[in-house]
């Protein structure tokens, strides 16, 4: 017997993997700031997906820059 496993998203905004190189920049404060280059997993219409090294807070501010063609 043959089973099927469908790979369903419960999410109303599809998404689509995009491999693009992204630079990301977390402040942390006035003072102190840290960056780490990355690559995007996927997009929708609303954000996107990255992995990055460190963890960030809700909240942080972050800075992203991505080469578009």
């Amino acid at each position: 017997m043959s089973s099927t496993v469908i790979d369903k998203e419960n999410r109303r905004i599809q998404r689509y993997a995009l491999a693009l190189p992204a630079r990301v920049e977390v402040k942390v404060d006035n003072n102190f700031a840290w960056n780490d280059i990355t690559r995007l997993e996927d997009v929708s219409a609303f954000g996107c997906g990255i992995n990055l090294k460190r963890p960030v807070k809700r909240g942080r501010l972050v800075e992203m820059t991505i080469p578009l063609p």
